[in-house]
């Protein structure tokens, strides 16, 4: 008799934001692939959705890709942080260096596996935000840590982290 072995899919495990928008570090768990966002309007459910799903699949840094309610927040407005009140409108940083990542798993009979697909981006008040990808099975907070000593790696760390083979400048 043969044992049927159902097809074991990757599913979203867990996603995380650092420093990005109003996320100092919020990691994400799903539950068998899926998450409930709750929370009172104007609280991020939204913007943390269209961080991690689709940018992390298209890399689009674009005003209009970047803001599921097209008011014009680029990748540099979520990370420098738009200040607009009476006495003054600008950035609340100079420059900033965060993360968006999802993780995937795939739980088999022959034992988990893991794989992580992420984006470093880095912006100035005077100057583009520039990003860049990985890919790996490394697990951030697990076996990959993205902020040591509360520090954001910088891409050049991230390659000597992970490897040049999986630090790429677009999502393709």
């Amino acid at each position: 008799m043969t044992t049927y072995h159902p097809v074991v899919r990757w599913k979203p495990n867990r996603a995380g934001i650092r420093n990005i928008w109003e996320y100092d570090e919020q990691v994400f768990s799903f539950a068998d692939g899926r998450m409930i966002l709750r929370g009172p309007n104007g609280s991020g459910k939204s913007n943390a959705l269209a961080l991690v799903f689709p940018f992390l699949f298209d890399g689009t840094m674009s005003a209009a890709a970047m803001d599921p309610f097209a008011g014009g927040r680029s990748m540099k407005s979520l990370l420098l942080g738009v200040v607009r009140d009476d006495a003054r409108s600008g950035f609340r940083h100079d420059q900033r260096l965060g993360y968006v990542w999802l993780e995937f798993a795939r739980i088999g009979p022959d034992g988990d596996e893991h794989i992580t697909v992420g984006c470093g981006a880095r912006a100035r008040s005077d100057g583009d935000a520039r990003s860049w990808f990985f890919l790996t099975d490394r697990r951030v907070g697990i076996d990959l840590d993205l902020a040591p000593d509360n520090t954001p790696l910088t891409r050049g760390r991230v390659i000597e982290e992970l490897g040049a083979e999986a630090v790429h400048d677009g999502a393709e």
